[in-house]
C-alpha cells in the first residue's frame, strides 16, 4: 500500500490485481486498481506530523522485472524550531508509521543516522505545520547500497 498527499486530499492506492508475474505477460487493460481518496481531516487544537519512514536501495543492481522495493524503517526524528531548538521526538514503529504533535509553525525535520556509521542517511526536510492537520512527511533514507 503506498499514499500520497495531493493538497487537502490523501491518496492510497491499496490494491493492484493481477499482481505481476515476471513469466506472464497481461495487458495493460486487465490490471485493476484499488484507489482511496480522503480528505485530511482537521482535529481543531490538534496539529503535527505524521508519515512514513522507508529505507533503500535493497538491491546491489536492479534488473527490469525483477521487483526490489524500499523498506519501511524505525528511525527517530527530531523536530526543530526557527531557532533550531529540539520541540519534539519521535521513533517509527516496525511499520514504519510515525506521528507527532507539534503546534502550527514552521519546523525542520532531521531524521537521526545510527549512532557511530554514517548510513543509512536522511537529510533534513523542512515542513509548516498548519492548525488543525497533521501534516504528512514521509522520510526516505538512502541505505549506500549501488
Amino acid at each position: 500500500m503506498r499514499d500520497w498527499v495531493l493538497g487537502r486530499y490523501r491518496v492510497t492506492v491499496q490494491e493492484v490485481a493481477p499482481e505481476p508475474k515476471s513469466t506472464v505477460v497481461i495487458a495493460p487493460e486487465s490490471y485493476v486498481v484499488t484507489v482511496v481518496v480522503e480528505g485530511l481531516v482537521t482535529t481543531p487544537g490538534g496539529s503535527g506530523l505524521e508519515g512514513v519512514v522507508t529505507l533503500g536501495p535493497l538491491c546491489p543492481v536492479q534488473q527490469l522485472g525483477v521487483p526490489c522495493p524500499d523498506r519501511v524503517y524505525s528511525a527517530t526524528l527530531v523536530v526543530l524550531d526557527t531557532d533550531g531548538v529540539e520541540v519534539a521526538r519521535v521513533t517509527s514503529g516496525g511499520d514504519g508509521w510515525y506521528r507527532v504533535a507539534v503546534a502550527p509553525g514552521e519546523y525542520t525535520l532531521v531524521p537521526q543516522t545510527p549512532s557511530g556509521v554514517p548510513l543509512p542517511f536522511a537529510g533534513s526536510i523542512e515542513v509548516v505545520v498548519v492548525d488543525g492537520v497533521y501534516s504528512v512527511v514521509d522520510v526516505a533514507y538512502d541505505s549506500g547500497i549501488r
